[in-house]
């Protein structure tokens, strides 16, 4: 258990009133995502819990390549790209005033307020570049790998696959994730954050898989921005190749066939020994 590695807040651009019609980026695309995305998983207690923070909201509308993330009502996150001074008043800021639901010691907008955020310098915005949004939402909704077991919910402390440490790389990639996890002998390994790794036999609570909808597993991987790796509280896992087959290695064997011409035949055999 632990916490999830984070990036630094960022400092917001202003408080804005107004109407969310230039920050409702996430209802245009088709299929149409979560608009206000929002961000619940279940506490220690079993109740349901928002996590929603301003790191959060920008994470989460950098993955899909907005310009501006905003906050309403201390849990309702808003992503867009035309820019809100154009279309909205800007009242003081003791306007957003709502305490956000996922860190009571920040503000997450107001009742009728929003609080806008620039994700350009988060480093989400910088895993999805120089990859078309279209391409994006496709790698999101329809995953082919035949390892692929899904998107699942990661806890705010304690782990989904909680087997190992996190491994933390600059250049992971699914496979990079693999590696590591079949290296170290578990099933299942699991990328968060698009940088983080995962490992572990289970990935379920009492015999319950958490699953998270793939709108959620929607940050590029660090290494690799045509594939996905998880995103904020939510892995995209996938199933460990068999130990035994891949760390296996393969022995040649020469058989005698005869001579022809002159010439002696070999039979060059290869056999997997483990």
């Amino acid at each position: 258990c632990g916490p999830i590695l984070r990036d630094p807040p960022l400092d917001s651009r202003k408080c804005f009133e107004g109407v969310e019609q230039t920050l409702n980026g996430l209802a245009s695309f088709s299929p149409t995502l979560s608009n206000p995305f929002s961000m619940n998983r279940k506490g220690e207690n079993g109740t349901t819990i928002s996590l929603m923070d301003p790191e959060m909201c920008i994470d989460h509308c950098a993955d899909y390549l907005f310009a501006y993330a905003a906050l309403k009502n201390s849990a309702e996150c808003y992503c867009g790209n035309d820019s809100v001074t154009v279309y909205y008043n800007n009242p003081s800021n003791g306007t957003c005033n709502s305490t956000c639901a996922g860190n009571p010691n920040l503000t997450c907008g107001g009742e009728n307020a929003f609080k806008v955020y620039s994700t350009i310098t988060n480093s989400h915005y910088s895993y999805g570049q120089n990859i078309n949004i279209n391409k994006k939402l496709e790698l999101i909704s329809k995953n082919s790998d035949p390892r692929y077991q899904g998107c699942f919910q990661d806890g705010p402390s304690c782990r989904t696959l909680n087997g190992t440490t996190p491994q933390v790389e600059n250049s992971m990639t699914i496979d990079d994730c693999i590696n590591i996890c079949n290296q170290n002998s578990f099933k299942y390994a699991g990328l968060e954050d698009g940088h983080q790794c995962f490992c572990g036999n289970d990935y379920t609570v009492n015999g319950q898989a958490s699953g998270a909808p793939n709108e959620q597993c929607s940050t590029s991987c660090v290494g690799n921005n045509s594939q996905i790796c998880g995103g904020p509280f939510a892995l995209s896992i996938y199933k460990v190749p068999n130990n035994s087959s891949t760390n296996s290695t393969l022995k040649i064997v020469g058989v005698v066939l005869g001579v022809l011409g002159g010439v002696l035949v070999l039979l060059f055999i290869a056999r997997r020994i483990t």
